[in-house]
C-alpha cells in the first residue's frame, strides 16, 4: 500500500507542476502581447512624429505657396497643385490620428481634437476651406465628415467673423 500511496503522490505533484507550468505559459503569453501591444502603440507614435515633421518641412519648403493659398489669394497652376497637395497631406494626416484614436491604439484621448482642427482651418481660412470642399468625402470613414461638419457649425455660430493670422493656418 506504501508503493501505491507514493505513485500517487508523485503523480499529483507532476500534475500540480504541469498545472503550474501551463500557468506560467498563459502568462508568459499575456506579457509578450502587452509588449507586442506597447511596442505597436510606440512605432504608430513615432511614424506620426515623423509625418508631422515632413508635414512641416513641406509647407516651409513652400511657406509662400502655404500662405497665400491658406488665406485664398490668387495662385497660378502649379502653386494650386502645390497648395492642394498640401492641404491633402494636412487632411489625411488628421484623418489618420482620428481612425487611430477609434481602435484606442493611439492613446490620443479625445477624438474630436482631430476634427476640431480641420474644422478650424476651413473656418477661418478660404484657400483651406476651397480645397476642403474638393476632398472626395465618399472615400473616408463613416462619422469623420461629419465630425468634422458639426465643428464647423459650431465654430460659424460662436465666431462668425474669424480673424487668424495666416501662420495659424494648418493650427
Amino acid at each position: 500500500m506504501s508503493a501505491e500511496g507514493g505513485s500517487s503522490s508523485w503523480r499529483a505533484y507532476f500534475e500540480f507542476a504541469g498545472v503550474l507550468a501551463v500557468i506560467a505559459g498563459l502568462v508568459l503569453v499575456a506579457y509578450e502581447l502587452q509588449l507586442a501591444r506597447n511596442l505597436s502603440v510606440a512605432e504608430r507614435l513615432v511614424a506620426g512624429i515623423a509625418n508631422e515633421v515632413e508635414f512641416s518641412s513641406a509647407v516651409a519648403d513652400h511657406a509662400d505657396v502655404w500662405t497665400r493659398g491658406c488665406l485664398g489669394e490668387e495662385l497660378d497652376a502649379a502653386e494650386a497643385t502645390t497648395f492642394a497637395s498640401l492641404i491633402r497631406a494636412h487632411h489625411y494626416n488628421y484623418f489618420m490620428k482620428w481612425r487611430l484614436s477609434e481602435t484606442n491604439v493611439s492613446n490620443a484621448g479625445d477624438r474630436r481634437i482631430f476634427a476640431l482642427v480641420i474644422a478650424r482651418n476651413v473656418h477661418r481660412f478660404p484657400g483651406y476651406a476651397s480645397v476642403y470642399g474638393i476632398i472626395p468625402k465618399e472615400t473616408l470613414a463613416p462619422g469623420w465628415t461629419e465630425s468634422i461638419d458639426a465643428e464647423i457649425e459650431r465654430l460659424r455660430s460662436e465666431d462668425p467673423a474669424p480673424d487668424a493670422p495666416a501662420m495659424a493656418c494648418g493650427m
